[in-house]
Formats: C-alpha cells, structure tokens, sequence
C-alpha cells in the first residue's frame, strides 16, 4: 500500500485495516465507502460504491458543510474527463 499512496502523493492520510474491526464499527457495507467528518469526529456525510458523477454529489456536500460553518475555501474546479471507461480519470481540483 505504502508504493501506491507514495506514488499518488496524496496530502491526507491513508490508514488501512486489515481485520475489518473500523469496517465493522462503522457499518462498511462496500468498497469504496466514503466518509466526511468534522473536527469533533462526528460522520457528517457517508457513501457507499461509485459510479461516474459521483465526485459533483461528494463536492455539494463539502461545500454545504463549509458553507454552513462559515469557513472560507478556494473555488473548486471540477474537471471531469469520464466517459464510464475503465482507463476515465476524474479530477477535483483544489
């Protein structure tokens, strides 16, 4: 896992868990399942698999969140080169 993270240079942390114990605890029923979560841990917006599109639904959420906090961000840019192929690349600019 550690090439694949290192070569994608993401800027969050990528945990992973081999047992399933988090998976079991937050009620994981598929793969991916994606969480947004506040400061205090609290699970603001959950989904569970992917399709195409999906990244506009992800991005209304955390706008509305930062919206509804009052916290200030950069215009997203949403650049979507998709065409429901396997080789599609999404990306979401920050």
């Amino acid at each position: 896992m550690k090439p694949y993270v290192s070569k994608r240079k993401y800027k969050f942390d990528v945990s992973i868990d081999p047992r399933g114990k988090l998976a079991d605890k937050l009620s994981v029923e598929g793969i991916p399942t994606l969480f947004f979560a506040d400061k205090n841990g609290t699970i603001l917006y959950r989904s569970s698999g992917y399709e195409d599109g999906y990244e506009n639904e992800y991005l209304k959420e955390l706008i509305k969140y930062l919206d509804k906090e009052n916290i200030p961000y950069d215009d997203f840019k949403f650049k979507d080169k998709a065409s429901r192929r396997k080789e599609a690349i999404v990306d979401i600019d920050f």
